[in-house]
Formats: C-alpha cells, sequence, structure tokens
C-alpha cells in the first residue's frame, strides 16, 4: 500500500502548511490590533512550531535546520553588523540545542 503512505504524506504536508498559513495570518492580525505580548508569544511559538514540523516532514532534521538558521544569521550579522545583539543571541540559543 505504498500509494497509501504517499497520500497520507501529502495530506499531513499540506494540513501543517494550512495550519503555518493560519498562525501566520493570526500574528499580522495580532500586530494590527496592537496584539498583547502574550498573542505575539502563542503566534510566534504556532509559527516555529509548524515550520519544525513541515520541516520534518520534508526530510529536514531538526538540527540541520537549527545549523542552517545559523549559517544565515551568521551572513546576516556579517551584512548588518548592527543587529549583532538579537542576532547573536539567537545564534547562541540555537548553537546550544541539541537533535533529540
Amino acid at each position: 500500500m505504498p500509494d497509501l503512505d504517499v497520500t497520507r504524506s501529502i495530506r499531513a504536508i499540506e494540513s501543517i502548511k494550512a495550519d503555518l498559513l493560519v498562525h501566520l495570518a493570526g500574528l499580522y492580525k495580532d500586530m494590527s490590533g496592537f496584539g498583547r505580548r502574550a498573542d505575539f508569544e502563542e503566534s510566534f511559538a504556532q509559527i516555529v512550531s509548524e515550520a519544525y514540523l513541515l520541516a520534518a516532514k520534508l526530510g529536514v532534521s531538526y538540527g540541520g535546520l537549527d545549523e542552517r538558521a545559523v549559517s544565515l544569521l551568521r551572513l546576516k550579522l556579517l551584512e548588518n553588523p548592527d543587529s549583532k545583539g538579537d542576532a547573536g543571541a539567537l545564534i547562541s540559543h540555537l548553537s546550544g540545542r541539541k537533535e533529540p
């Protein structure tokens, strides 16, 4: 039943993509209405979670995703040294995580 597995995988990916868009739309709504900090945290947590789940479904490991994000942040620092505080803190955070 390989066709059934492929169909399930496609449905799971489409569901995650839809959830990601819903949470992104919620963040935009919160930002346009000057939402509370808790609303922003919830929206960002949902977006990050869905992004990791989607990446995993597409064959990207959590550690690989973290490594790529660190690489992009380091590039950002080279292009814009003024972003050192936020980008540096995020690099430290991502670099210290271990994949389960």
